[in-house]
């Protein structure tokens, strides 16, 4: 699956003068931070006595730190653009842009500090549920004195034993337990 760099999309679009919607949602499922999550504990990692944030985490936010950047970035380059555009006119004919200007300014200072707060809920949020489920997984490893990973038993291989006794003893009972027939051994399995 093609995934897309999340890092470099801006935060900012200049052209409509408004800012990109993050979709944290997206981002999660299109990097697959779910199914990494969720191997990451199915193989007890990090360990519970780990002090240090996992690779999961740590992408997560490397992600919003990165969006925080590009985006601060790339609105500051617009304001600056903005500033020095007002400069080179009058002040009398360049107050409505620099009022939008300054209302851009506000606004986007604004939902920044919104945005910020939302991917930050949705960051506590499964971080608090990554928690929840390593926790229940050690208590449940301590009600049954579990010490180490689960060994899954390859059964696939005893089922053709199984079957090979089945079918010997099914061919002992017909040979020494059937009555003539007029068919043989064949006609007296068919009509049992």
């Amino acid at each position: 699956m093609n995934t897309r760099d999340w890092t470099t999309v801006p935060g900012w679009d200049e052209a409509r003068q408004e800012y990109v919607e993050l979709d944290c949602e997206r981002w999660i499922r299109e990097n697959k931070v779910r199914e990494l999550g969720r191997e990451n504990g199915k193989q007890e990692y990090p360990p519970s006595e780990a002090t240090q944030a996992d690779e999961v985490y740590s992408k997560i936010l490397a992600w919003v730190n990165q969006r925080g950047k590009t985006c601060h970035a790339t609105v500051s380059r617009h304001l600056v653009n903005q500033r020095h555009a007002l400069e080179l006119e009058t002040k009398e004919g360049m107050a409505p842009i620099r009022d939008n200007v300054i209302g851009l300014r506000d606004r986007g200072i604004q939902e920044l500090a919104d945005q910020a707060k939302q991917d930050r809920s949705i960051l506590t949020q499964i971080e608090r549920e990554v928690r929840e489920a390593w926790a229940a997984l050690s208590d449940f490893k301590a009600k049954a004195g579990l010490e180490r990973v689960a060994e899954y038993n390859e059964i696939g291989k005893w089922y053709w034993w199984l079957i090979g006794i089945v079918v010997i003893e099914a061919l002992f009972n017909m040979f020494m337990l059937y009555e003539v027939h007029q068919f043989g051994a064949v006609g007296a399995l068919v009509t049992m």
